[in-house]
Formats: C-alpha cells, sequence, structure tokens
C-alpha cells in the first residue's frame, strides 16, 4: 500500500480504545494489527561539534523512525545492514550535501547508527516501548563547509512531520547553522534560502527511500500508544527554535558588579 503523504495508521490492535476515539483528519485510514508486524528501525545522526578547551562535548543527534514496506500485511518491516547503508547513502546525498555549506566546519555528522524499535518490545516503567541496542554505527560525512561564525549551539531550525492526527506530529531539530543563515532584515528569523533547503533536502531524502527498489518509508512513532502514523506533509518555517540541552556548560567571560 502507498504510504508517503498519504494519511496511514498502523497500531497495535492491543490499543485500539485509544487510537479509534483520536480526533483525525477524513481521509484517515486506521489499520489495527498484531504488535509483532508494527515495527521498524531507527536512524540517528549524530553530530559532534568543536568547544573550547576544558569543555565536555556532548553528541547532538535527530533520528527518524523506518520501515521497509514488504507489501499488502507487511507496511512495516525491519531494515538490514544493506538496508541501512543505502539509508545512510541517501541521506548524505539527498540531504547533508544540500545543507552543508549552511553547517558550521566545526560542527558535522560524526557517525550514523541504528536501533530498532516495535510494538511487541519490551516496556519501561513508564509504559513506554523502549528501543533496541544499536546494531551498526557507521562514521559519518564529517564537518560542515560554513567559514561564517556559529550561531549558538542551543539555536536550531525545526522540520515537522504532519500525520493524520494533530495530537501525533514528528518533528526533528536542525542545529549547527552559521550567522549566514539568519536574516538581518527580519531579526530572529532565518533565511528563506535556509528554510526552503532544509524542507527540500527532507523531502528529497523521504522521496528517494520510497523510490528505492526496497521501498522504505519514514514514520511518526508513538512509543506510549504503539502506533505509526504516515507523513503526509513537512513543514519548515523561519522561527527559530531552542534545544535547552545544548547551551554551554559554563561560560567562558562574565563581568560582576557587587556594587
Amino acid at each position: 500500500m502507498s504510504i508517503l503523504w498519504d494519511s496511514k495508521v498502523v497500531y497495535d490492535s492491543t490499543n485500539a480504545s485509544y487510537w479509534t476515539s483520536q480526533a483525525w483528519n477524513p481521509d484517515a485510514e486506521l489499520v489495527a494489527m498484531t504488535p509483532s508486524l508494527i515495527k521498524g528501525s531507527i536512524f540517528e545522526v549524530r553530530w559532534s561539534r568543536t568547544v573550547p578547551a576544558g569543555v565536555r562535548e556532548d553528541l547532538a543527534m535527530f533520528s527518524f523512525h523506518l520501515a521497509v514496506d514488504a507489501g499488502p500485511g507487511a507496511p512495516m518491516t525491519l531494515l538490514d545492514a544493506s538496508d541501512a547503508a543505502r539509508v545512510e547513502a541517501a541521506f548524505t546525498t539527498s540531504w547533508y550535501t544540500p545543507m552543508q555549506t549552511s553547517i558550521a566546519n566545526d560542527w558535522g555528522i560524526k557517525e550514523y547508527a541504528w536501533r530498532n524499535f516495535g510494538a511487541d518490545f519490551p516496556l519501561d516503567k513508564n509504559g513506554f516501548s523502549k528501543p533496541g541496542p544499536a546494531w551498526r554505527i557507521a562514521t559519518g560525512p564529517g564537518a560542515g563547509l560554513g567559514a561564517s561564525a556559529r550561531l549558538p549551539d542551543q539555536v536550531a531550525l525545526t522540520a515537522t512531520f504532519r500525520t493524520a492526527s494533530r495530537r501525533h506530529w514528528g518533528r526533528f531539530y536542525s542545529g549547527g547553522y552559521t550567522v549566514s543563515a539568519m536574516n538581518d532584515s527580519e531579526l530572529g528569523h532565518a533565511t528563506d534560502v535556509i528554510v526552503d533547503t532544509l524542507a527540500t533536502s527532507t523531502r528529497a531524502f523521504l522521496v528517494d527511500l520510497n523510490n528505492d527498489t526496497r521501498v522504505t518509508n519514514a514514520w511518526v512513532w508513538s512509543s506510549k500508544y504503539r502506533g505509526a502514523l504516515s507523513i503526509n506533509e513537512i513543514s519548515v518555517d523561519d522561527t527559530w527554535d531552542v534545544i535547552r540541552r545544548r547551551r554551554a556548560k559554563f561560560p567562558s567571560y562574565r563581568k560582576t558588579f557587587t556594587s
């Protein structure tokens, strides 16, 4: 069945009461399935940054929930090592290459990592489905090409994945941009060019996977209610977002008055 740009919802049949009670778009198609048939792989994009001496560097990351479509009755199956390599190459070409000139040259993709997820995976103490351990880690394509000064590390743009349910949209936060991505004439906003590039490259990546011989789709995953929603719209705007945990650990300069 077609997935990308549709309004599919595949959910754990044991959670039918939750999914059938939600507010849906008119074209939503809900499909209850046995938990063991709802599964896929998490593609983690891990970023590294250059930091001053004495500061602990921590990885930033965002991820996609992907599944190979094996045909009727099996729209979600795990990716294997060959699939993972294919996705990594597609992401590097379709997403990172267009974005790379806007990413600072002291910030870059350190590695790609993979985990699996599924509706029948063990639950944590809060009832959320836990992903499996990392089964593949591959070296990333490296640093960005932007030579201008880097924006603060907590500053990011958001790509939103809209689905058939407003309560179940997905998103990822993309950071590491240089000051050239800032629109000086509209303070506090990103340039139209970087917004277009982020939206277009994200779409190109998803379309690339969807058009592959082994059709691979991105899903918005609900680990609490164990359901997967197809993406029917990608949205990026020019408002900067803030990732609080990416703030510098301590200031590099301070001036204080006591009186």
